[in-house]
C-alpha cells in the first residue's frame, strides 16, 4: 500500500493527514524529513490534549534543526505513536503508514478537505523550489 491508495492529505507546514472516518493520523512529509536530515528527536506537547488547526503540538529534531510541528486540523489528541517517539530514526526509512506522530479525533471535517492533494501538494514543492 502506498500514499496514492491511501485517503492522504498534506499541509503547507509539510505535514500530512491521512483520514479514518473521524480519526486522522498525522506525520511529516518525505519532503520534511527530506530536509530536516537525521531526525534524532520527537517531542509531543502532551498537556495539550485539544489542538487547533495551525497550532503547534510538538517539535521534532534532527542532527541540523528544530522544527514545529504543526497541526493541520483541530480535534483531540486520542493517541501518540510512541514507536515513532522511541525510534525518531524510522521516519527517515519511511514517512507514511506505520511512522505517524499524533491520532486526533475530530469532527472538523473541512480542515481536512481543505488541505492539499498529492498532486496541489507537489505543485506546491514545485513552486517553493523555484
Amino acid at each position: 500500500m502506498n500514499n496514492k491508495t491511501l485517503n492522504i492529505k498534506y499541509s503547507k507546514n509539510h505535514e500530512w493527514v491521512m483520514q479514518l472516518n473521524n480519526i486522522y493520523k498525522i506525520g511529516i512529509t518525505q519532503y520534511a524529513q527530506q530536509q530536516l536530515g537525521d531526525i534524532v528527536y520527537i517531542e509531543i506537547n502532551e498537556q495539550k490534549k485539544i489542538i487547533k488547526k495551525n497550532e503547534t503540538f510538538g517539535v521534532i529534531e534532527s542532527i541540523k534543526t528544530v522544527s514545529d510541528l504543526i497541526s493541520p486540523i483541530t480535534g483531540i489528541i486520542i493517541n501518540i505513536n510512541q514507536t515513532a517517539i522511541n525510534n525518531p530514526e524510522n521516519i527517515n526509512l519511511n514517512t507514511y503508514i506505520n511512522n505517524w506522530i499524533i491520532e486526533v479525533q475530530s469532527e472538523h471535517t473541512q480542515d481536512f478537505n481543505e488541505l492539499m492533494n498529492l498532486n496541489s501538494y507537489k505543485n506546491f514543492l514545485n513552486n517553493i523550489s523555484k
